[in-house]
């Protein structure tokens, strides 16, 4: 539908921050859940003029840990979602919740309030590891809570996890894998730790503590991950994700499609209409933003359609289906080889790229050097 849109909500309260996290999160704070879900209300009020006339096809709350907030705040919030905006009918409304965190009425509350697919932070199959990296949970407190979501009747579960561990074996990473397989979710999604400067991780390891993983380990993993899970019906159809037939995540292909979404919550980005901003990340300097009846964007950016077209090469590609001829020659008015056909014939040449009549897609040699395939677009 061209005028579908994505809405993302952000909940940044978390019960402890993890030593690799650089998102926006907040942990200790959990006494302003209530005036942050009242400020999330009047965003959208603000927000109204632009996302009133569009259909919104996905709901994703993400955080931080929204399922420790209490479930009158979520219930709150998607329940004025749905009085203010069109939501689809069949619209995929996901929530992220951590293991341990959730009970089996939370779960029931959050079936009853429209959301239709949670997606579970595991990380790792191993208690020690996830120590290592300062998550909270167990693998058993994960098991708990995957049963109880399946006992209240969620059919749509995605389980995160995480390869690239510092000190993390090949044989730990294919026990994870098998232990999540056998439980049977419709989606898993697999990521490469990124060390990011600033978090307490880059820290330990600039201070000596602990020592990244060698590359040649961690494409091992990426690889075994692809294959196991190949073998198990999952198809990878974005570089880090992997679901069952009919089970792709509908929220994250509007990403990858370089579509149209809207942000709310502090540090929540936009991009509709050619314009693309985000909020200040702060949690009091977005309530307070609000309440003095200010929008509280950090920054707003236009995109020219050079960049447009980068994007949506840069996106696209990192889909199983790549980035189809004919829907770029319709949103640019130029076909695809003309614009770029010097770059798909180079790439194609080194076995980095497929070349189709409907479609250009890298190959999977060309994932493993995905970045520098995607540099080779810029405009």
């Amino acid at each position: 539908m061209a005028d579908s849109i994505g809405l993302y909500i952000h909940v940044p309260f978390c019960a402890k921050k993890c030593l690799y996290c650089d998102f926006t999160s907040y942990a200790g704070v959990l006494d302003k859940q209530y005036v942050y879900k009242d400020a999330i209300i009047k965003e959208m009020g603000m927000r109204a003029n632009i996302i009133g006339n569009k259909h919104i096809s996905t709901l994703f709350i993400g955080g931080g840990t929204p399922s420790i907030v209490d479930t009158t705040v979520i219930n709150a919030i998607i329940d004025e979602v749905y009085k203010n905006f069109h939501v689809d009918q069949n619209a995929e409304v996901t929530i992220e919740i951590n293991p341990g965190t959730v009970s089996v009425k939370n779960l029931t509350d959050y079936k009853s309030i429209g959301i239709n697919r949670l997606s579970i932070g595991l990380q790792a199959w191993q208690d020690e590891l996830l120590k290592a990296i300062g998550r909270i949970h167990t693998s058993a407190e994960f098991v708990n809570s995957y049963n109880e979501a399946r006992e209240v009747g969620f059919d749509n579960i995605n389980v995160d996890l995480m390869f690239g561990l510092p000190q993390q074996t090949i044989g730990q990473w294919i026990r994870t894998l098998q232990a999540v397989v056998s439980l049977g979710p419709e989606h898993i999604s697999c990521y490469d730790l990124q060390i990011e400067e600033g978090t307490p991780m880059h820290k330990m390891v600039v201070g000596g503590d602990i020592k990244p993983l060698d590359e040649n380990t961690d494409r091992l993993m990426y690889k075994t991950a692809t294959a196991l899970l190949r073998s198990e019906g999952y198809e990878r159809y974005e570089v880090s994700n992997f679901a069952k037939p009919g089970f792709r995540c509908r929220h994250n292909l509007n990403y990858w499609h370089n579509g149209p979404y809207v942000g709310l919550g502090c540090a929540a980005h936009s991009h509709l209409d050619h314009i693309r901003w985000a909020n200040v990340s702060g949690l009091q300097s977005y309530i307070d933003t609000i309440l003095d009846d200010n929008i509280p964007i950090a920054f707003e950016e236009y995109i020219d359609r050079d960049t447009e077209m980068f994007e949506t090469m840069m996106l696209g590609l990192r889909t199983s289906e790549g980035v189809d001829k004919k829907l770029f020659e319709e949103r640019f008015g130029i076909r695809l080889y003309q614009r770029y056909g010097h770059v798909i014939d180079k790439l194609s040449a080194m076995g980095l790229m497929h070349n189709d009549e409907s479609a250009v897609k890298v190959s999977d040699k060309g994932v493993d050097v995905l970045n520098s395939v995607l540099v080779e677009f810029l405009p």
